[in-house]
C-alpha cells in the first residue's frame, strides 16, 4: 500500500511539475503573440504617422507655392461652397467655369491659398477668382505678306502679339505671350486671366490695323515694311491647319490613306488636310 502511495504521489508530483512548466510555456506564448500584436500595433501606427506627416509637408508645400490639393479641401466640401457662393453672386459676375461637378479638377487650379499662424490658431484663406459676364476671343496676330514680282514682299506692321476681343466686339485689349503664361488654361481653348491692362473702345479712330482687320474697317494709317520674301509655314490653332507663305511655285507631297500626291502652291493661304493625313 505504502509503495502504491509512493508511486501515486510520484505522479502527482511529475504532473504537478508539468504542469507548472506548461503553464510557464503557455504564458511564454501569450507574452510572444502579444509582444507581435503591438509590434504590428507600432507598426500600423507609424506608418499612419508617417503618412500624416507627408501630408503635413506637403500641404505646407502646397501652401507655400499658393496651391491647394484636395487632402485641404476635399472635393465633396469644395463642391457644397461652389454652389453657396454661386447663389450669391451679383449678375455681372460668375464662377470662371460653366459646369461646377463636372469641372473642380479645374477649379483647383484656379485656387489660391494664403495661410497665417497665431498663437492657438492657424488661419488658411483659399480665394477663387471670379470672371466678369463679358468673355473676351483671343486673336493671335499673324501679319500676312504682300509677294511682288521682284522676290520682295510688302507685310503689315502689328503693335500686339495678341489681341482680346469682346464676344459683341466693341472693346478690345492688346496681350502679349508674356500676359498669356500668367494666364491659366483650364480648357484646351479656355483662359482665365487677371490681367492689368487697359480696355480700349473698337470704335475709336486710332485703332490698330489688326483691330480694323478684326471689324472689317479700312484704315490709311497702317504701316508697311519692305523686306525680302522668305518661305514661311506656320501652324495655326486649328488641327492639321497652317498657314503658307511660298514666294515661289512650292511643291507639296501630301500622304493620305497610303496614297500620295503632289500640290503645287504659291504665293500665301491657307492649307487644311485630313485628319490621317
Amino acid at each position: 500500500m505504502n509503495s502504491q502511495f509512493n508511486l501515486l504521489e510520484q505522479h502527482l508530483n511529475a504532473t504537478e511539475n508539468y504542469l507548472k512548466k506548461l503553464n510557464e510555456a503557455v504564458q511564454q506564448d501569450e507574452a510572444l503573440n502579444y509582444f507581435n500584436i503591438m509590434a504590428l500595433t507600432s507598426s500600423t501606427i507609424l506608418s499612419k504617422l508617417r503618412h500624416i506627416q507627408q501630408m503635413l509637408l506637403d500641404t505646407a508645400i502646397n501652401i507655400h507655392h499658393g496651391h491647394v490639393d484636395t487632402r485641404l479641401l476635399p472635393q465633396n466640401q469644395l463642391f457644397q461652397e461652389l454652389n453657396i457662393i454661386s447663389g450669391q453672386l451679383p449678375q455681372q459676375l460668375s464662377l470662371p467655369v460653366d459646369n461646377i461637378q463636372n469641372q473642380l479638377a479645374d477649379i483647383y487650379k484656379l485656387l489660391e491659398v494664403k495661410s497665417r499662424l497665431f498663437d492657438k490658431y492657424f488661419i488658411i484663406e483659399i480665394t477663387l477668382p471670379l470672371t466678369g459676364d463679358t468673355p473676351f476671343t483671343i486673336y493671335k496676330t499673324i501679319p500676312i505678306p504682300m509677294i511682288k514680282n521682284n522676290n520682295q514682299s510688302i507685310t503689315m506692321k502689328t503693335n500686339s502679339e495678341y489681341v482680346a476681343v469682346n464676344v459683341r466686339k466693341e472693346t478690345y485689349m492688346q496681350l502679349t505671350n508674356s500676359d498669356l503664361e500668367h494666364c491659366i488654361k483650364i480648357e484646351p481653348r479656355t483662359y482665365v486671366c487677371s490681367l492689368n491692362k487697359p480696355t480700349r473702345n473698337m470704335r475709336n479712330h486710332q485703332i490698330p490695323c489688326e483691330i480694323g482687320a478684326i471689324t472689317n474697317i479700312t484704315l490709311s494709317k497702317c504701316i508697311y515694311t519692305s523686306e525680302s520674301c522668305n518661305n514661311k509655314w506656320i501652324t495655326l490653332q486649328k488641327p492639321n491647319t497652317w498657314l503658307y507663305v511660298c514666294c515661289t511655285d512650292c511643291q507639296l507631297q501630301i500622304i493620305c490613306e497610303g496614297r500620295m500626291t503632289t500640290k503645287a502652291i504659291r504665293s500665301t493661304g491657307i492649307l487644311e488636310a485630313k485628319k490621317d493625313a
